[in-house]
Formats: structure tokens, C-alpha cells, sequence
């Protein structure tokens, strides 16, 4: 009778999971060709005002996206569903590219961002791309929510292994007590 109604939970987030795999999909799609037309509209030699205007949307919509994929994986992982997806990119441009997201939330707080990356880095990684924004969004969006106005927050990124690094986020903010 158990094992009966543990499968009907299974089956129940599998669906919940393949429902909203559709939905994402849904959401991703204007979302990608809202983004197209900013570049083109941005190809077109505009403004430098407008310009900057149009990259904090299309940053905008890669955050939205974003948000969108992390609801996909908390469905997937109820489903034991989750895998990675690998592929090789560049862990400078990955972490720059997740600072330049936070960046307006950063400057509404006055705070200063801050990144170290080892030298000795190679200059592309296999691994999922995806996930590691992904994380480290999440740890520099809660950065800026809990430091204070005028504030930093520092990303480092140090080479510990052959083929591993350390990746850490630290803010000056109020922390989690102990």
C-alpha cells in the first residue's frame, strides 16, 4: 500500500515537472525573441544613452530566464529528474558577465563590486555553465540585498586543483548569525 502510494507521489511530480518544463518554454520563448529584437535594435547604431538602456534590458531578460530555469529545477529535482548540461566556456567572462547583471542593483545601493580571478586559471572550463551562473547570481543577489549602502562586495576565484578553482562571494553585509 505504501510503495503504491510513494509511486503515485513520483508520478505526480514527474508530470508536475513535465508541465513545467512546457511553461518555461512558454515564458522562454517571447522572452528570447524580445531579446533578439533589443540586439537588433541595438545593431542599428544608437544612442550610447539608449544603448546602455537597451543592455540592462537584455540583461533584464537573461535574469528573467534565468529565474524562470531555477522554478524548472526545483521541479525537476522533486522528480529526480535534474541533470547538467556541460559544455566549455570561460569562467572569467562567466563570472563578469554575472557581476555586470547585479550591476544595477549594485549601484541603486552605492555598493562596489569587486572581482580577483587567479592568473593560473585556464581560459576555458568544462562544466555546466548554466548552474554555475545560476549560483552564483544567487549568492551576489543576496550580497546586495544585505549589505549596506556604500558598501563592497568581493568575487574570487582562485585556481585550488589542476582542473579546480574556488569560487566565494563576500559581502560586509549582516550575515547569517551562528
Amino acid at each position: 500500500e505504501s510503495q503504491h502510494e510513494l509511486d503515485k507521489i513520483s508520478d505526480l511530480n514527474k508530470l508536475q515537472a513535465r508541465w513545467l518544463r512546457t511553461v518555461s518554454h512558454e515564458f522562454k520563448t517571447p522572452l528570447h525573441g524580445i531579446m533578439g529584437v533589443l540586439t537588433l535594435v541595438q545593431q542599428r547604431g544608437v544612442s550610447s544613452d539608449l544603448k546602455s538602456a537597451i543592455e540592462l534590458a537584455q540583461d533584464a531578460g537573461e535574469l528573467l530566464v534565468m529565474y524562470v530555469a531555477d522554478l524548472l529545477d526545483y521541479f525537476q529535482l522533486r522528480s529526480n529528474d535534474l541533470s547538467l548540461r556541460i559544455s566549455h566556456f570561460s569562467l572569467t567572462d562567466t563570472i563578469a558577465k554575472c557581476i555586470q547583471l547585479m550591476k544595477l542593483k549594485s549601484e541603486e545601493k552605492l555598493l562596489k563590486v569587486e572581482a580577483a580571478i587567479d592568473k593560473d586559471l585556464p581560459s576555458k572550463f568544462n562544466n555546466d555553465q548554466g548552474r554555475l551562473k545560476q549560483i552564483l547570481l544567487n549568492l551576489l543577489s543576496n550580497a546586495v540585498k544585505f549589505s549596506h549602502k556604500s558598501g563592497r562586495i568581493e568575487v574570487n576565484c582562485q585556481k585550488t586543483d589542476e582542473n579546480v578553482c574556488r569560487i566565494s562571494v563576500r559581502d560586509y553585509g549582516l550575515g547569517i548569525s551562528t
